[in-house]
């Protein structure tokens, strides 16, 4: 049986496709795409939030004041920055923590009566209670009550250095008061901490 010329080259010509397709070499996968997003960047601390740093930080700082994590040998605001140093922001750590190494070189009297670094006030009718109230921006409104009072002894403005939702305390503002008779003008810690004396 003879195939016509023209059986014989739909023949080799399918027989040719069948092979070429079997042999081709499959081009590699592509590479996976970098991602061209960014991962989100945290959300800011909320206001709330920010209260409740706040709020948490002076509800723990009024049991040191009543003595409950020290033997009296060191002022509160020193207890605080050895027993909750990552409270505070490195700038303002930095500066309680040679605050802490010039008090002690005073005589024991002289540093006793030194006003409380975190708004407690005088050391012979300290506060009792502290609220944490409004923000502005980083600032949260702090009011400190004395025992058995409802008005506040005094008010003061807590800063605070947020990042990825974690707080810490960078600056407190005391406004302008009088102490013992005696005018004292508007203050930042920071910068009563850090200014040469």
């Amino acid at each position: 049986m003879r195939l016509s010329s023209s059986r014989i080259l739909l023949c080799t010509f399918t027989a040719a496709a069948l092979l070429n397709s079997g042999c081709k070499k499959s081009a590699p996968p592509a590479p996976a795409q970098a991602s061209t997003q960014t991962p989100a960047a945290p959300a800011p601390a909320t206001d709330a939030q920010k209260i409740a740093f706040v709020q948490t930080f002076y509800d723990w700082y009024v049991r040191d004041l009543n003595g409950e994590f020290t033997d009296g040998s060191s002022l509160p605001s020193t207890q605080a920055l050895t027993l909750k140093p990552e409270a505070f922001n490195p700038a303002l750590r930095t500066a309680l923590q040679k605050n802490v190494a010039y008090t002690a070189t005073l005589p024991s009297d002289a540093a006793e009566d030194q006003l409380d670094l975190f708004g407690a006030g005088d050391p012979q009718q300290s506060a009792s209670r502290f609220k944490a109230g409004s923000v502005s921006g980083p600032r949260v409104a702090v009011a400190a009550f004395n025992k058995g009072k409802t008005t506040p002894a005094r008010t003061f403005q807590v800063e605070l250095s947020c990042a990825a939702n974690q707080c810490t305390i960078a600056n407190i503002w005391f406004p302008a008061e009088t102490y013992d008779g005696t005018p004292m003008p508007a203050f930042d810690l920071l910068s009563s901490l850090t200014s040469p004396a």
